[in-house]
């Protein structure tokens, strides 16, 4: 128990008032018989959002961040519901209708981000929280990792981190999926984005767990009431990240250092080399705290979201043994069964089993459920009025969840239902128009590209190591803030 019994005692006691703070206005109500109307302002035919009582949002809230919801609310309710969160009113929209919708708006630039300001101070100067030009620029300050040549560059190194880490777990037979999934991508974003050399050698392993348990710290403050007080969440978040920010500024200065000795051209060089070169809005050189939020931002983004789908992927292909054989077989046949010739980033795109099994992991079960944005203008969607300044909240996991309905049941683990390629029309990575999981405008993840050839690499990578087994054959997953097992997911695992 913390020294200061009465702000123990006062946090205890706030918990009962803060669900009473959640107002009373969630309905959700199928819209039968009218033709939907999506306009970019009020149509006279738009009807009012209805609201609800107190119990029925309580007893909708378990629920809010299951992939379930999301798919059944749209399928049995109708796509606008109307909810509130600590008396903020919130419009939830849902279905590859609501995508549509909103990517028309972000086009139209009518929407903003919607961050609380409490998120937005802890998150920083970066992009995420950025709307307009300041958005472009801040996107354009770190996209430099994403871009070739660095970007093919990573492929090697991704795949002897991969080997190195799995090879460790090998010794003992059983391997913590979850522990080694969040090892294997805090290492690539360590090692490959902030250029820590010999990032899987034995005596940085130390380091690499004080790293991972301040994200930890730095996450769950990101996800908790914004109370900061010495025993809370979000105090103990701060406190990490300021730790997460000070080391990255220590490594930037030290390859700064290096790379001045060396006259090399810094568009090649590391993240922070690239960001010391930058300049802000104004001309001037970042200064050092603007840098670590920047640092912040690609670890928060890249670490953990990774990891989810490397766990959910290996955990789906060990259900589907047919699957397992597919891609395992397309690895053996690309690099051969003995695990030698090094991966190239030309490799990956030989990989389209692979390819359609990660479409259909983030099909299933998409890291993060939710994007909230805000009107900028008054809007019409399906008949609903929706006010300027209301805030949205689109449920991007059941957005793409009934994609290929014809070819198996959407509950299926399937991914022969994205071979079809005259199918994938939206994008350059070639998801489909309803399946955005990497989030859709201005906001979007700019680390896509990193993330897709990380993923293919560390799966093809560990299908060519070892055999697994699941020691519990059935594995319950939670969906916030990110869909991980409940608990250890741990393997049998044998040398091929």
């Amino acid at each position: 128990m913390p020294d200061n019994k009465f702000l123990y005692w006062a946090g205890i006691a706030s918990v009962p008032l803060l669900a009473l703070v959640i107002s009373n206005e969630y309905k959700a109500r199928r819209v039968t018989n009218r033709k939907p109307i999506t306009s970019f302002s009020a149509h006279p035919e738009a009807v009012p959002i209805p609201t609800s009582t107190l119990f029925e949002i309580l007893m909708w809230i378990p629920n809010i961040f299951s992939i379930e919801n999301p798919t059944n609310s749209v399928k049995e309710k109708g796509l606008v519901s109307r909810w509130s969160l600590l008396g903020l009113p919130m419009i939830d929209l849902g279905g590859a209708e609501a995508l549509d919708f909103l990517s028309a708006c972000e086009r139209q630039k009518l929407l903003a981000q919607n961050w609380p300001s409490s998120t937005v101070d802890y998150l920083g100067n970066v992009a995420a929280v950025k709307d307009g030009a300041e958005n472009t620029f801040h996107r354009n300050l770190i996209s430099g990792p994403f871009k070739q040549p660095l970007l093919g560059s990573y492929v090697p190194q991704i795949e002897e981190i991969t080997r190195v880490i799995v090879s460790r777990e090998l010794e003992t037979s059983v391997m913590d999926t979850v522990d080694v999934a969040k090892r294997i991508t805090i290492s690539v974003m360590l090692g490959c984005i902030f250029g820590i050399k010999n990032i899987t050698s034995a005596d940085l392993q130390a380091e690499l767990s004080e790293w991972r348990l301040h994200f930890q710290n730095y996450q769950d403050g990101l996800f908790s009431v914004p109370i900061d007080l010495p025993f809370t969440a979000f105090h103990r978040g701060k406190q990490s990240k300021e730790w997460l920010k000070q080391k990255s500024i220590l490594l930037m200065k030290e390859q700064v250092i290096e790379w001045e000795n060396s006259g090399r051209n810094p568009a090649f060089e590391t993240f922070f080399v690239q960001l010391y070169n930058s300049k802000d809005e104004f001309g001037n050189p970042l200064d050092e705290s603007t840098i670590g939020d920047q640092a912040m931002l690609m670890l928060f983004a890249g670490h953990d979201t990774s990891a989810s789908v490397i766990i959910s992927l290996v955990s789906f292909l060990h259900d589907h043994p047919d699957a397992l054989e597919r891609v395992s077989q397309e690895s053996y046949d690309i690099f051969g069964k003995e695990p030698q010739r090094t991966m190239q980033y030309s490799d990956l795109n030989k990989l389209t089993y692979l390819d359609a099994a990660i479409k259909e992991t983030l099909r299933i079960r998409t890291p993060v459920l939710r994007v909230l944005k805000k009107t900028l203008t008054d809007l019409t969607f399906d008949g609903y009025h929706i006010p300027a300044n209301s805030s949205l909240s689109f449920n991007i996991a059941g957005s793409g969840y009934y994609y290929g309905a014809d070819k198996a049941p959407v509950d299926q683990f399937y991914p022969e239902r994205y071979l079809d390629t005259q199918h994938l029309e939206d994008n350059q990575l070639g998801f489909t128009p309803t399946l955005q999981p990497f989030g859709f405008g201005k906001h979007s993840c700019i680390g896509k590209p990193l993330a897709l050839m990380e993923l293919k690499t560390v799966i093809s990578t560990f299908v060519r190591l070892v055999n697994f087994k699941k020691v519990k054959p059935h594995t319950e997953f939670t969906h916030f803030p990110i869909a991980y097992p409940k608990g250890e997911m741990l393997l049998d695992i044998s040398s091929k």
